[in-house]
């Protein structure tokens, strides 16, 4: 192999190394307010791939059963997004409340951690959780 064909191959192989999705969501922290009126409360997160390359979403974890979830799209392309929504049951109490969505993708790196909280001011003050996004 001459030198311009083994750098024409080297340029290829690090292109398709580059090719990666990477998961973003747009706001992983959401403040719901829970009342005695209503049995649930809900909340919507947009999650992009900000990478080049599909990346698929393979599990979303709800920390308990009282939290469902329901995604519009399981397989999204380099810019694409997908809806995520959220439900907790409540069933009518207040108080403060700390629920968690584990979303596990195909690239591992990009797994998310989504929060959902109702920070009563009359109950104790839990520490919050974080997210990472990528490494």
């Amino acid at each position: 192999m001459n030198k311009a064909g083994f750098i024409a191959t080297m340029l290829a192989f690090l292109c398709v190394q580059a090719s990666y999705g990477q998961v973003v969501v747009e706001k992983a922290e959401v403040a719901l307010t829970a009342s005695i009126k209503t049995a649930q409360v809900e909340a919507t997160f947009r999650i992009t791939n900000k990478g080049n390359s599909v990346v698929a979403i393979t599990k979303v974890n709800p920390s308990c059963g009282c939290t469902t979830t329901q995604l519009d799209k399981a397989k999204l392309g380099a810019g694409e997004s997908a809806l995520l929504r959220a439900t907790v049951q409540t069933g009518g109490h207040t108080g403060a409340f700390l629920k968690t969505i584990t979303i596990e993708t195909d690239e591992e790196r990009d797994n998310q951690k989504l929060l959902l909280s109702d920070q009563d001011s009359r109950a104790i003050q839990t520490e919050r959780a974080t997210h990472r996004v990528g490494r």
